[in-house]
């Protein structure tokens, strides 16, 4: 009878088992349907805006800056949005304060069709994941433009010369990406009139409809010499019949040296720390410590003998 008792015991307990591993499994593999049901959706809802088609990729060239090892940062400066809206950099939720940095992991030419292979986007220290690569590659132009584009091997561009382009000599090949950029708003194409230019600085602006009822405006400030952003501002509006129920707000800025904004020169750290250092040079070469020493001892010496 116990043998008995201990064999039903047995196959209840393994079919048991089996039984909670089968729902497990069920369980994770519906999680798992919901949540590409869910990353599928949000592709095909929040898309990156593509500042650049991808067909002009392999015509660019990039600042000298962009190298191996190299870090571009931008701070998180000012965020403010209601509870249910995040901002996202691929799947990551921004806060105020966090840091996001492109970099550099390969040189430029050796792949320059695929800026997700060779400028990798991070938040802090976590890279940011992206449902295709089409958008990371989207995402990275709004932070880094190209320097230059090389007209003849852009499909619209030829079976034109170097003259289209107003002083530039028949021939010329190889322009700026912003001239290229200018040009083509002059003449009045559709796909430049976002584009503004003040002084050494190129804006782009553009509305997004995320979905019914839900809008963002985006605004890029870049610099014209080395093709970074400067600034961006970013701005995220939901409404229900007209009605606000949500919004968020976003600054982004570039930073260089010291955590400081790319219109701060390093130099008000670096001249601090230059003139203490000299002077510590300085009062060890004329022995300042000593002779202040020295001082107090022959002061104290002098008040017990008066």
């Amino acid at each position: 009878m116990y043998m008995n008792k201990s064999k039903i015991f047995g196959i209840l307990l393994t079919l048991t088992m089996v039984g909670l591993s089968l729902t497990s499994s069920s369980l994770n593999s519906l999680a798992y349907d919901q949540l590409e049901e869910m990353n599928s959706l949000r592709a095909t809802v929040i898309k990156p805006h593509d500042i650049i088609s991808q067909d002009y990729l392999n015509a660019f060239s990039y600042s000298n800056q962009i190298r191996i090892g190299k870090l571009i940062k931008f701070n998180v400066r000012d965020l403010e949005r209601t509870e249910d809206i995040h901002v996202q950099e691929g799947d990551k939720r921004i806060k105020k304060g966090d840091k996001i940095i492109i970099r550099i992991e390969a040189e430029p030419d050796l792949n320059l069709n695929h800026p997700d292979q060779w400028a990798l986007i991070y938040v802090n220290d976590v890279k940011a994941l992206y449902a295709k690569e089409s958008y990371q590659i989207a995402r990275f132009f709004h932070y880094i433009l190209p320097k230059t584009v090389n007209i003849s091997m852009v499909d619209f561009a030829q079976d034109l010369d170097g003259s289209m382009f107003g002083n530039y000599p028949i021939g010329t090949e190889v322009v700026s990406f912003f001239d290229f950029v200018k040009y083509f708003k002059e003449t009045g194409n559709p796909d430049f009139q976002t584009w503004e230019f003040e002084g050494n600085t190129a804006i782009y602006e553009y509305d997004q409809i995320i979905a019914t009822g839900n809008t963002s405006h985006t605004k890029l400030i870049y610099d014209m010499d080395s093709s970074f952003l400067n600034e961006y501002y970013y701005s995220e509006v939901h409404t229900v019949n007209g009605e606000v129920v949500g919004s968020a707000n976003m600054t982004l800025i570039r930073t260089h040296g010291w955590g400081l904004p790319y219109n701060v020169s390093t130099l008000v750290v670096w001249i601090p720390i230059l003139v203490f250092t000299i002077a510590i040079i300085i009062a060890i070469r004329l022995k300042v410590a000593q002779r202040i020493k020295i001082y107090f001892e022959a002061k104290k010496l002098a008040k017990r003998e008066g």
